[in-house]
């Protein structure tokens, strides 16, 4: 076995598809690799919550120990259910009003889970954009779920899908993301919603992973305007909340089935108490990030015009902006170029992306200024 395992890590290796754990040290928006101090642009830690050290402090003097403890030593089914727990869902729930929220281990868990379970009832095909995240897929795969692609944000291919496969199925469940993670650019929300109106067995997944506090009036996310049209929203807290774990919001009905069947929920022991009760701090607290948030869109205005000045190939119009090297060697070369420069931004290579579709992504949070992206392109343009 070790044998096959050294060839295939060779094989990869010989594609530029090798990964590593690089050695990182943290220091505010700088990170310290191989003991260089570099700019951060790997976080998603969007509104720079997770560096915050006086509003973590803060909130630790207000936390009570005995009833937020470090773990919660079982599954929420067993004895792991805290009052914490249903405290964050109920806030939740009055803020996403009229969803329901169910609180997962990660939008990833979520996805799992979530998607396995909706397989279950049966007679149900999903209608996927090609761009979502790798835990839909394996969540549809481990679920040995039936489903179409449609290609990215074309809503005439969707269109075509549904009107192939809407009386051969019970139950049509269209999914996408509210912004793309490595793309950077907005699902056509609206123009979905409208395709599912013209059909009565026809349902929304929207993953709001990089859309929740960057997007919307209450930077609840792109869907707060649509939250009666859109029947599951997934919400995951290790980004811009600067937390961890994450929820499904939907109607109750449907939260009371995924306690029952979402395995991911079932047979996982829930996180600890005190994690739980920081992201319902940061909620609560939600509106003091207005400026951050205001701060971010200009820096992701700012990257884009001096992208497009010098005439660089890039994607995305969001606080995630991709600069196209299609190939692996490029994107290694441009990467450690960028690290000659003191900036950190990783190569993504496939799978993460399609092949002959790797770029540096850069990953913008609001602890950036923009003297930080001009020695971005300063870097770019030698």
């Amino acid at each position: 076995m070790q044998d096959k395992i050294s060839v295939i890590l060779k094989d990869l290796q010989k594609d530029s598809h090798l990964r590593i754990l690089q050695p990182l040290r943290h220091q505010g928006k700088y990170l310290l690799h191989n003991k260089k101090k570099v700019l951060n642009l790997a976080s998603n830690d969007y509104l720079g919550i997770a560096q915050d050290l006086t509003l973590q402090q803060n909130f630790l003097k207000q936390c009570q120990l005995d009833s937020t403890p470090f773990s919660s030593s079982s599954s929420r089914s067993l004895s792991g259910n805290f009052a914490i727990f249903e405290e964050l869902e109920e806030f939740l729930s009055q803020l996403y009003a009229p969803k329901n929220a169910l609180l997962f281990n990660s939008g990833y868990h979520a996805n799992i889970g979530s998607i396995n379970a909706l397989h279950q009832i049966g007679g149900v095909l999903f209608l996927v954009d090609s761009f979502v995240h790798a835990s839909i897929f394996d969540g549809l795969r481990l679920a040995h779920a039936k489903f179409k692609r449609f290609k990215h944000n074309n809503m005439q291919d969707l269109k075509n899908l549904l009107e192939s496969s809407i009386h051969q199925y019970e139950h049509i469940i269209i999914v996408s993301e509210g912004i793309f993670s490595m793309d950077g650019d907005y699902c056509k929300i609206q123009e979905i919603i409208a395709l599912k109106k013209n059909y009565k067995n026809v349902f929304i997944y929207l993953d709001e992973a990089h859309s929740l506090g960057v997007c919307g009036e209450k930077l609840l996310g792109l869907s707060e305007n649509f939250l009666s049209s859109i029947d599951f929203i997934v919400l995951a807290f290790g980004k811009a909340i600067g937390s961890i774990g994450g929820c499904v919001l939907c109607d109750n009905i449907f939260k009371q089935y995924f306690i029952n069947k979402a395995r991911s929920f079932i047979f996982s022991t829930a996180l600890p108490p005190i994690n739980i009760a920081f992201t319902l701090y940061i909620f609560k607290n939600l509106q003091i990030f207005f400026e951050k948030n205001r701060h971010l869109q200009t820096l992701s205005l700012y990257l884009q015009k001096k992208l497009k000045e010098n005439n660089f190939d890039f994607l995305g119009e969001s606080q995630i902006i991709s600069l196209m090297t299609y190939t692996n060697i490029k994107s290694l070369e441009v990467m450690h170029m960028l690290l000659d420069s003191q900036i950190y931004a990783p190569a993504i290579r496939p799978p993460s992306v399609p092949i002959n579709q790797a770029r540096i992504r850069f990953s913008l949070h609001a602890n950036l200024s923009l003297k930080d992206l001009d020695l971005i392109i300063e870097a770019l343009c030698k």
